[in-house]
């Protein structure tokens, strides 16, 4: 890293793997000081495989991170995105996380990897792609996937075959957790794994009230308990409200609060007042974040933007200078149409500055939507050979018939876009 949290040229991206992600795909939370209270995350048992599985609304992603790292010495923080799903580029992904962990281990197992894959023996992948992230990080371990439903591919009653397959075997010093962004049957997981789910995640009043103590809101009584209510507990999103109190203030707060209709509502009353007071980095920075999961100030002066501001309530502080939208204020923005901050032109340039750096798969969604068809089809292009290399079959399949197809210029192809136009997406999730 440089000095200040500013990227070096090229550390932006993990440019020692077959995908180039973005390194904030990578990074972990940043632990503050204190955290709020959030007592139903103590059941989250110390086991092989573990999933913490909720709408966005109800997960303090930093929480997590806090409970993780007091009880591993080592954590590989990973977040996926939609095409993950395909158990070929999911072994990429995980690649790109030991790249960016140890570049010489994931040059020593890489070529022996990939060949698996492109063979369709991808077992023996998983397990020595996990036991070498697991000595990267230090031991004992836990690999965190973060937008873990994206590894759904069958019924949500039945486990999916991708995740036990990420469990090295027992003399292995690896756990994963899973973060997912939906309630999941606990039988998704096998008589091996724990899920905790909006039952056991839920706040109740005594937790509501030291949440509001914990942050330090000066709210009433009577606004803490409508909090609560008006976001049925669920604890990601009433973190959220009480936050954005301090910065529109008690009585906007009470207004927002008196007309809501439920916790969506609340936020989005809420986020509507901050953004009348952004600046126009802040939503910059909060547009790419939509897109790309993760921002870093550097991309935004790509964009001729200085910093977003510091201590904003949107924010999820992530190492090196990294950041990512708490959860649950990803859809109150997208309600509010805050990706328009990004014009085509805007996107544009953007995407020029990831493909030159050899991030195609980023590129790619960015061109689409900019309506840039020639410079998608050159990503597209450079995309197949990166996908052919990991044995990504089915997915460089799906690559094609999009590409053939045309997606209509404009429509977005990321995280937040609706399911018939993320069918296939290369980059990550926050």
């Amino acid at each position: 890293m440089s000095p200040a949290g500013s990227l070096a040229e090229g550390e932006a991206i993990v440019a020692d793997s077959d995908l180039k992600r973005l390194a904030g795909n990578y990074a972990a939370p940043r632990v503050p000081p204190v955290l709020p209270a959030w007592p139903g995350l103590g059941g989250l048992d110390r086991t092989r495989l573990a999933a913490v599985a909720a709408p966005r609304d109800f997960l303090m992603i930093d929480n997590v991170a806090g409970l993780l790292q007091e009880r591993y010495a080592g954590v590989a923080w990973i977040r996926l995105g939609p095409a993950d799903g395909d158990p070929g580029a999911l072994l990429l992904t995980l690649l790109a996380a030991l790249a960016w962990q140890a570049p010489d281990i994931s040059a020593g197992i890489g070529e022996a990897v990939r060949r698996w894959s492109r063979q369709g023996d991808r077992a023996p992948a998983y397990g020595l792609t996990g036991q070498a992230l697991a000595a990267a990080v230090g031991r004992p371990a836990v690999m965190v996937l973060e937008g873990a439903e994206h590894l759904i591919r069958e019924s949500p009653a039945q486990p999916d075959p991708v995740v036990p397959g990420l469990l090295p075997g027992p003399g292995e010093d690896l756990d994963v957790v899973l973060i997912a962004f939906a309630a999941w049957d606990p039988g998704r997981l096998g008589r091996r794994g724990q899920v905790l789910g909006p039952g056991q995640l839920r706040l109740d009043a005594r937790g509501a009230a030291l949440m509001a103590e914990t942050i330090g809101v000066n709210l009433p009584d009577a606004a803490i308990r409508g909090g609560l209510s008006s976001t049925g507990g669920a604890a990601g999103a009433l973190r959220a409200a009480f936050s954005a109190s301090t910065v529109v203030g008690r009585a906007a707060f009470g207004a927002a609060l008196a007309g809501a209709a439920g916790p969506g509502d609340l936020l989005t009353r809420l986020a509507r007042g901050m953004l009348a007071r952004a600046r126009e980095e802040t939503r910059a920075a909060l547009a790419g974040a939509l897109r790309l999961g993760v921002w870093h100030r550097d991309l935004g002066a790509v964009l001729g933007h200085g910093p977003a501001g510091r201590d904003e309530p949107w924010w999820l502080e992530l190492a090196d200078g990294w950041r990512q939208l708490i959860p649950a204020w990803r859809a109150p923005l997208r309600s509010l149409e805050i990706a328009a901050a990004l014009d085509p032109a805007s996107l544009t340039v953007l995407a020029d500055h990831l493909a030159r750096r050899g991030a195609a798969d980023i590129a790619l969604d960015l061109y689409l939507e900019a309506g840039q068809t020639r410079r998608a089809l050159d990503a597209a292009a450079t995309l197949a050979g990166d996908l052919a290399r990991g044995g990504c079959w089915s997915a460089i399949t799906q690559l094609a018939q999009d590409m053939t197809a045309g997606h209509h210029p404009g429509r977005p192809r990321g995280q937040d876009a609706q399911p018939e136009a993320t069918s296939m997406r290369f980059s990550s999730l926050a």
